[in-house]
Formats: C-alpha cells, sequence, structure tokens
C-alpha cells in the first residue's frame, strides 16, 4: 500500500486580518465604571476596552473641574445616543472614536 497525501501544500494555520472598524464599529454599546477615572468599554464590534481617563481630563483640566474636585461624578457616567461617545453633564464629555483609538483591549 502506497500512501499518498492529498494536500500539495504544507498545512500552516491561517492567519485572518482584523479588519479596520469603522465608525459604527467604535460606538459604545455599555460602559462600566470600574474606580477612580478607570472604565471598561463594550463597542459595537464586541471590542472590550479599559482606559483611565485621568490623562485626558488632566489635559482638559477647565471643562473637567468639577469632576477633578468630586471623583464621584465619574461614578455618573452615560452614553450618548448612538454610542458616539460617553459624558457626565452638557460640558464633560469624550467621543467613542478617541476612547476606542487610546483605551486597552481588554482579551477573556
Amino acid at each position: 500500500i502506497i500512501e499518498v497525501n492529498a494536500h500539495p501544500l504544507p498545512l500552516q494555520p491561517i492567519i485572518t486580518a482584523k479588519k479596520t472598524p469603522t465608525w459604527e464599529d467604535k460606538q459604545i454599546k455599555d460602559v462600566k465604571y470600574m474606580n477612580d477615572y478607570v472604565f471598561m468599554f463594550c463597542f459595537k464590534d464586541g471590542t472590550i476596552k479599559i482606559m483611565d481617563i485621568e490623562p485626558y481630563i488632566r489635559k482638559h483640566i477647565k471643562l473637567f473641574e468639577p469632576m477633578i474636585k468630586d471623583k464621584n461624578i465619574a461614578k455618573n457616567v452615560q452614553i450618548e445616543p448612538m454610542g458616539t461617545g460617553i459624558y457626565w453633564n452638557d460640558i464633560m464629555d469624550m467621543e467613542a472614536e478617541y476612547i476606542y483609538n487610546n483605551s486597552q483591549e481588554v482579551n477573556w
């Protein structure tokens, strides 16, 4: 009996390229306050990320002055309509795309 390898090429793992996320993929579906200025985000594409927003609020200190004075305000985070960002009031907010691009992905 002669054994024949039916596959002419050596088998290698298939590497699939991750598609470039669109602005819709970057829409926030859920946000969870973790502690201080750390939040966990779930995006429309299923990506889960964590971000410490303290550097951002320190960069925009005048806008986020109330939150800097009282960290408890951070707990009252809400998602903008259509998931385009998060906000705490009419002045303090962040865009979803900025969060998506500047947060760390969590792999479960």
